[in-house]
């Protein structure tokens, strides 16, 4: 054999070598991502749909001064393997530093029966909000978003505004643990229409807990980047004006 042809022949192995470990390389990567899990969520816990209209808090979203709003969403693994789940914050805003002071985000689960409850000035991006728990198959996971606004004295927390966006990332379990980080979280987008000036009606529908299970556990602060997915919460007007009973007393 010449060496013409010796040297045409390494490089013909070599050309297939080298295509063979791209394959490889390939599908390994493509059998380390992590398969995320197709969810269902609802807002009363009978009809589930992939995304919710509109935001949890687009009916009943007017916040008074020493009172609370909430609302409930229910996360419905529907298939027929066990999975994990973590729920996120995203896109955390206020108006005044009065607010972000003042308003306290309290966050229970049915999966863990505990509260999680931090201000909002210290709730950051891709903050944890319900730990990473499993879910069996068909099973459904109920949580409860309350907000609480201090009990501000003159005109302070007036006609302000706050909004927190909530991803919800499930898994399947087999896939392992979540990354640390849960910027990195694959989940479902949730819409959210944001109640406006005009459009806030007085009662929230629906039966909720006068008062959550409280456990004293504070929200863990991680300094991470936003991105992913939103499940909105939905923004709304702090109102301006006062409970009844201070005008009473005036």
């Amino acid at each position: 054999m010449t060496a013409a042809r010796i040297v045409a022949r390494l490089a013909a192995l070599a050309l297939a070598a080298g295509v063979c470990a791209s394959i490889g390389l390939a599908g390994a990567a493509a059998s380390e991502a992590p398969p995320s899990t197709d969810l269902l969520v609802s807002t009363d816990g009978v009809h589930f749909f992939p995304a919710l209209a509109g935001g949890l808090l687009d009916v009943g979203g007017l916040l008074v001064p020493g009172d609370s709003v909430a609302s409930s969403l229910w996360i419905k693994n529907p298939t027929g393997a066990s999975a994990v789940l973590r729920v996120s914050a995203r896109d955390v805003t206020f108006s005044s530093g009065d607010i972000a002071d003042g308003v306290t985000v309290s966050a229970w689960d049915s999966g863990t029966d505990t509260t999680l409850s931090a201000t909002l000035r210290t709730i950051a991006e891709c903050q944890i909000i319900v730990p990473s728990q499993a879910i069996a198959a068909g099973a459904t996971m109920r949580m409860i978003v309350r907000y609480t606004m201090a009990d501000f004295a003159g005109e302070v927390g007036q006609n302000e505004s706050v909004s927190l966006g909530l991803k919800v990332a499930m898994r399947d379990a087999e896939a392992g643990p979540f990354p640390a980080s849960a910027c990195e979280d694959e989940g479902v987008l949730v819409s959210s229409n944001p109640a406006r000036p005009g459009s806030l009606p007085g009662s929230l529908p629906g039966s909720l807990p006068s008062s959550l299970p409280t456990t004293g556990t504070e929200f863990v602060v991680p300094l991470l980047a936003t991105g992913g997915f939103l499940v909105g919460i939905g923004l709304f007007l702090v109102a301006g004006r006062r409970r009844r009973r201070e005008h009473e007393e005036s």
